[in-house]
């Protein structure tokens, strides 16, 4: 049967393939797809060699933009800041290190002379050497820094040459005090290979770019705090012709700020009196500005007569304390809330039994018809005594904690002061004291959340001598001076024959920039401006030879950007 079978298919032409012809197919097959073996093998190389080139190229990027978004430069006294510098170009050893929490492996200054490998730049630079980059364990990284001066060549529009390779000072420390902190120039070359290794091959991808100094830094940190007890200003005869003179009492002047840097200064005034023709005298005084640190102090001083004998202005012995200002870690302050900067003008020593006295060269016309005798047209009531003529204190400071804080405050008050002493009203016709004055300026910072909170508070007595009265009484808030009769029994004198205005003014307060900045101000919580002291005829006052008396002049402001 199978041989008729086969017969069949013999006489069809139907037949299967012979075991050589089987054979030789495979081994055509085989001595193919040998062939492209190497081919395959070398695909699958090149397409790793491409990814990883593709995965270096970006990892060296990512870190130039790391770079990039640090500071370029963060002064060394705001404490342990991360800067680009303290990073990538740290300071001048040659002796391999790391610090803690280092990006790097291990980091070593190279000088000329030194050592450098293949790829890395012209000598000095700063090598940062990073073994294995986080994540991504089969590359690894060198971050060669250079600080680099101006482009050689001209401007004519032909190409320049590189610019130079700046050597630091041999002092040079990122994180050393000013001066030494100081980067040797504001640009700097950065030649990033980023490594890696497929089966016994290396290679190598090399990234060179340059960052530069973007100027200065934004300020994160801004306070400010001024504070005057008093200042009377009026103007003094010359030859026809007006000149200015003021007293300022106490005063505090406060100021922080953190950029690339934090500074901090503080200046404290115990008294002073100033004229265009006479010049200038102080009191009790002191000024110091952080950094470095300064430690808080004070001073004292006896009282001093702008000219001979009070004819304008003069005051009594003064004294200033807890001066002080500091920038440890990178936070300004001057003062602190339990020992704040301090200014105090006391009722004695020197050239007056007084706190002060002030004049301003008023004419006899004046004196007559007012019924004031010699000596000032303003004064302390108390004398011969060491109280306070007037104070004034603040502080500014700030916190890194959670929540972190920024704080500016200020206290001012004063004695009693005597307006217009007469025959009948030796203690001044006005009386005017500021009991308290205070402004605080203060900003919460929590997550990204803040809370601003400026406040301002003045309490203050004014009260006049009626007419043939013993005892002062309380002016009325918007009296009117021209009826209120003053001076002896009989007199026709009015308040207003004295007093031009009364003012109490109102703080203004504001909280701006979604929280961040708080803002307080008192212009003067109380004013007096009184009438001319000389007159343009008889019985005329002139409004020129006005005398204006401020109490509690005071601002602050605290902003917070971190």
């Amino acid at each position: 049967m199978f041989r008729r079978r086969l017969e069949r298919l013999r006489r069809s032409g139907e037949r299967g393939f012979t075991l050589i012809e089987v054979i030789v197919a495979i081994s055509l097959l085989g001595i193919v797809a040998a062939s492209l073996v190497p081919l395959l093998i070398a695909t699958v190389k090149a397409t790793t060699v491409a990814k990883m080139n593709t995965q270096a190229r970006n990892l060296a990027q990512a870190r130039v933009e790391s770079m990039r978004n640090l500071p370029f430069h963060v002064d060394a006294q705001n404490g342990s800041y991360v800067d680009l510098l303290d990073r990538f170009y740290r300071n001048l050893s040659t002796t391999s290190s790391t610090v803690t929490n280092d990006v790097c492996t291990s980091r070593v200054y190279v000088p000329v002379g030194g050592t450098s490998t293949a790829g890395e730049p012209a000598k000095p630079f700063y090598r940062c050497t990073i073994a294995t980059i986080s994540g991504f364990s089969l590359f690894s990284q060198v971050v060669a820094v250079q600080f680099l001066g101006a482009s050689a060549g001209n401007n004519s529009g032909t190409s320049q040459a590189p610019p130079t390779v700046v050597t630091p000072a041999s002092t040079y420390d990122s994180q050393a005090t000013a001066p030494a902190d100081a980067p040797a120039s504001n640009l700097v070359g950065v030649t990033l290979l980023t490594k890696w290794r497929t089966g016994t091959t290396d290679h190598v991808d090399k990234l060179y770019t340059q960052i530069s100094a973007d100027g200065a830094a934004a300020q994160t940190i801004d306070l400010q705090a001024r504070a005057t007890a008093f200042r009377i200003t009026g103007t003094a005869p010359a030859s026809g012709a007006n000149r200015q003179v003021s007293l300022t009492g106490p005063s505090v002047t406060l100021d922080g700020a953190r950029y690339s840097g934090s500074t901090a200064n503080a200046v404290a005034t115990g008294a002073l009196a100033e004229s265009e023709t006479l010049g200038r005298l102080a009191g009790a005084q002191r000024a110091v500005a952080a950094p470095p640190g300064a430690t808080a102090g004070g001073t004292s001083a006896a009282g001093a007569s702008l000219d001979s004998g009070c004819t304008y202005a003069c005051f009594a012995n003064s004294s200033v304390s807890n001066v002080g200002a500091s920038v440890a870690s990178g936070l300004p302050a001057a003062g602190t809330s339990g020992a704040p900067v301090t200014a105090q003008l006391v009722n004695s020593g020197g050239v007056t039994a007084y706190g002060f006295e002030f004049t301003s060269g008023p004419d006899s016309a004046t004196r007559t018809r007012l019924l004031i005798p010699s000596g000032a047209m303003v004064r302390t009531v108390a004398s011969n005594n060491s109280s306070a003529a007037a104070t004034a204190s603040g502080y500014i400071g700030a916190t890194s904690f959670s929540p972190q804080t920024v704080t500016a405050a200020l206290n001012t008050s004063t004695g009693t002061f005597a307006v217009f002493p007469t025959s009948f009203a030796p203690a001044g016709v006005l009386q005017v004291s500021l009991t308290s004055g205070a402004v605080s300026c203060g900003v919460t910072v929590s997550g990204s959340t803040g809370t601003a909170t400026p406040t301002a508070s003045a309490s203050y007595v004014i009260q006049y001598l009626p007419q043939g009265a013993s005892a002062y009484v309380d002016l009325p808030t918007g009296a009117n001076l021209s009826t209120i009769a003053v001076g002896p029994t009989g007199s026709a004198l009015k308040l207003s024959d004295y007093i031009s205005s009364v003012s109490r003014n109102v703080a203004v307060t504001s909280s701006e920039s979604n929280g961040r900045v708080a803002k307080a101000k008192y212009t003067a919580a109380l004013q007096v401006t009184t009438q001319g002291v000389r007159e343009v005829s008889a019985g005329v006052p002139d409004p020129d030879a006005q005398i204006n008396v401020e109490l509690g002049i005071m601002s602050c402001s605290a902003e917070d950007n971190r």
